[in-house]
């Protein structure tokens, strides 16, 4: 995905033109019910409005967490850019935070897609990112780990042993999430993240 996107598309405005299609549902999709909030969002909005989850990290460009969330009657905050970051207040004073990491598809210059911008994050993005690791614990589903190594860095230097890592997983673990799982000591959870995220909510 990487290599074949920075050939097709090398400037990130031409990327985005490029993704665009992908994220914004066309009449045919809204009829087919395509490109809406799945299982697994509506379940982790849910656990945003009893209050079992407060904080978001999504590598994903687009906004269907967020859709769910405001679906549930809560106004998130949403960082997608460093420049987000900034103005952030404190992020125990917040009700609901989603962070993009790698940006939202409606901001091309925020948008993290190839191998070059995913080996390190911009310094405010990743201050967040190592407090929100030494702050919160983590249920990760929907990540390889094999792409981003900025990412990978992060939980293994600054994700403490206070807190248990779970990793929502259905099929077979990449060799990266193996080693980062082992090194946190981590529990690996063997189902999907609708299943994983709906009986959690459910409970």
């Amino acid at each position: 995905y990487e290599p074949l996107l920075e050939k097709l598309a090398p400037t990130p405005l031409e990327r985005q033109r490029l993704l665009r299609d992908y994220f914004e549902p066309s009449v045919e999709d809204v009829e087919a019910e395509r490109k809406k909030p799945t299982a697994a969002h509506r379940a982790i909005a849910r656990l945003v409005r009893s209050g079992s989850v407060k904080l978001i990290v999504t590598l994903n460009f687009d906004r269907l967490i967020e859709q769910a969330i405001r679906a549930e009657g809560i106004e998130p905050t949403v960082v997608a850019s460093p420049s987000d970051v900034e103005g952030l207040a404190p992020l125990h004073t917040l009700d609901c935070c989603v962070v993009h990491l790698h940006g939202d598809y409606l901001n091309p210059t925020s948008m993290l897609n190839t191998t070059t911008e995913l080996e390190v994050y911009n310094p405010s993005t990743l201050k967040l990112l190592h407090r929100i690791l030494e702050d919160y614990g983590l249920i990760i589903a929907g990540w390889s780990s094999v792409y981003d190594p900025a990412l990978r860095d992060a939980i293994a230097g600054h994700y403490p042993s206070r807190f248990t890592l779970a990793w929502i997983e259905p099929g077979a673990s990449s060799e990266q999430s193996v080693e980062l799982r082992t090194l946190k000591k981590g529990l690996l959870v063997p189902t999907d993240a609708d299943a994983g995220f709906g009986r959690l909510a459910d409970a």
